[in-house]
């Protein structure tokens, strides 16, 4: 039978490279079906960059007027660069360098041209309302870099300082879209191993003096404890952030499939989505070049409400400076509560369509009510009419403190994550705040915290429970080797439903516990190789009907630590078996 379905499903996939939506035959845990992604499009026109570019045409203006010219295509057609380098500005309000809009059936072929673009604070790519379109063959980079890279000359713990020499070919600490980046705070990085981050130390620094001594020659200052994490020798890197800049960024957008895209730097991230449907990452890199120690200064995907979740395949992703794949629920904003079947928010939401509503503060289910009539009643305002009563919800201006409100058709479902390569990074592997997805034959090594993190983003305000997943044929090696990844007893695939800790915090953040509810379901474990060093192999909290079979565990002689923990939860083990590291 299995033989079976493996055929079936070559055939499916070659079906698709001639441009033939096909069906994924999927797994027991979708309840929506979705196309196998496609690779390619039959296009009736064909322009080139180079025929835009004319006269004293700068790259930026002629890769402008090219894609301006595909926009106003009726029909299917495909933009093609020349094989060449484009060194790319760009002095506008936008956040990106490129944007366009209301487009179908387009193709975007970079034919191997390397893009340098050269301001870190822009994305290079928006796409709006875009529809079964194709961008591919590119790469790009930036110049200058996004981010300070210098080795630790010297520390002073007493005086609670570092010195800090540049390293050649990267910003100071002084250029602008460094120092007025929005998010710039700091990493240190495994000197041996780029990408790695330093082994048990906080996984991000934030200097609070900074002092030139000489030229390229830094000295930094620290308040409470970080110092104690530095040592000479140390490889510092202080990224300049600008969330939202991403490589390409998609905004209710369906059926796009980027194609072998390689980035080697970003102000942010690298493939967002939001509010979009069916979108591919397939053969795409994010890469460390060589002589630096990152890639991108954010997530490599950041996707939020996709009505039918992303196929990621065949790609590798490294030296990231956060998760690399976060999926997360769309939500309501609700703005106000006329009575206890009335809801006005700023979205609008489909007629029947369910929304769950929960309590953070206590970590609980509130309820979930079917939408029975949308109706715009303002600017930017829609009264919602609700299937039943519900309680009057909690709106504190300390927004995750209020009760959250997420849309049933928007958490991401039937995404597909299979044959990539995720390692040597900051943070998470996966951060799944969604549901009925498929995560297989991926390999996870190195990430500085859990390869997949499964638990609801409750401080800060998103994501809800992840439901029907099945994780199989995985390997993990090495997860977690940064402080807070030994200090919270986290493991290598870490499940928690989680709540609130301090409401009354004075801080930005209220931190969280595990919740009472659980919310976390369904999900199946199987058939994965753990390679431990340290931590565990799965940790369960607050979740039900886990299943855990057939997993090898591999560590050496005299490991301690259990390979599965479990809280408040109902897990289910079969078949695992452990084997020792001989080398």
């Amino acid at each position: 039978m299995k033989s079976i379905i493996n055929i079936l499903f070559v055939l499916l996939f070659t079906a698709t490279q001639s441009g033939l939506a096909q069906i994924f035959p999927g797994t027991e845990h979708f309840r929506t079906s979705r196309n196998l992604p496609f690779r390619e499009i039959k296009v009736n026109k064909i322009i080139r960059v180079s025929d835009y570019k004319k006269g004293n045409a700068t790259d930026a203006e002629a890769i402008e007027n090219a894609l301006n010219a595909l926009v106003k295509i009726n029909g299917s057609a495909e933009l093609i660069f020349e094989a060449k380098k484009y060194e790319v500005d760009f002095k506008g309000e936008s956040s990106f360098f490129f944007s366009i809009a209301n487009i179908a059936d387009k193709v975007i072929d970079g034919n191997g041209a390397e893009i340098i673009l050269k301001n870190p604070t822009k994305g290079f790519l928006q796409l709006k309302n875009a529809k079964h379109c194709i961008v591919k063959n590119l790469k790009v980079d930036y110049s200058p870099l996004p981010f300070v890279q210098g080795i630790i000359t010297s520390v002073d713990i007493t005086n609670k300082t570092a010195e800090c020499l540049i390293e050649n070919g990267f910003p100071t600490f002084e250029d602008d879209h460094i120092k007025n980046a929005p998010q710039n705070w700091a990493m240190l990085k495994d000197s041996l191993h780029p990408g790695r981050q330093k082994e048990n130390v906080k996984a991000g620094f934030n200097a609070s003096g900074v002092e030139e001594i000489s030229k390229n020659l830094y000295r930094l200052s620290f308040n409470g404890d970080q110092i104690k994490s530095f040592s000479k020798g140390d490889v510092y890197v202080q990224i300049g952030r600008y969330n939202g800049a991403t490589i390409v960024n998609m905004l209710n957008c369906e059926k796009i499939s980027l194609i072998n895209i390689t980035v080697y730097s970003s102000p942010a991230g690298g493939f967002n989505a939001n509010g979009s449907s069916e979108i591919n990452i397939l053969d795409c890199n994010i890469l460390i070049k060589p002589g630096r120690f990152i890639s991108t200064n954010a997530d490599c995907l950041h996707h939020i409400g996709e009505k039918i979740g992303t196929w990621v395949e065949g790609c590798s992703f490294e030296g990231h400076s956060d998760d690399t794949f976060n999926f997360k629920w769309g939500k309501v904003a609700v703005l106000e509560q006329p009575s206890d079947k009335t809801l006005v928010t700023s979205k609008e939401i489909s007629k029947n369509e369910m929304l769950w509503i929960y309590n953070p503060r206590d970590g609980v289910l509130i309820d979930t009510v079917f939408v029975t009539n949308c109706e715009k009643t303002g600017n930017r305002s829609y009264t919602l009419s609700l299937s039943k009563c519900i309680p009057t919800l909690v709106m504190n201006a300390k927004k995750q403190i209020s009760d959250q409100i997420y849309v049933d058709s928007e958490r991401n479902e039937s995404f597909v994550i299979r044959n990539n390569i995720i390692r040597n990074h900051r943070r998470y592997g996966m951060l799944l705040q969604s549901g009925y997805g498929l995560v297989e034959n991926n390999r996870f090594e190195n990430s500085s915290n859990s390869a997949i993190v499964v638990e609801n983003g409750v401080d800060w305000g998103e994501g809800l429970v992840a439901q029907h997943l099945l994780i199989r044929n995985n390997t993990f090696v090495n997860s977690g080797s940064d402080y807070t990844f030994l200090k919270e007893n986290k493991a290598a695939i870490f499940i928690q439903t989680s709540k609130l800790e301090n409401i009354a915090s004075k801080t930005k953040w209220c931190g969280v516990i595990p919740a009472p509810w659980r919310g976390m379901s369904d999900i199946k474990i199987e058939n994965n190789l753990f390679e431990l060093e340290k931590g565990s192999a799965v940790s369960v909290i607050s979740a039900e009907r886990i299943v855990i079979r057939n997993n090898i565990f591999k560590t050496k002689d005299n490991y301690t630590t259990p390979y599965i923990l479990k809280e408040n939860a109902t897990v289910t083990e079969q078949n695992n078996n452990h084997q020792l590291i001989t080398n």
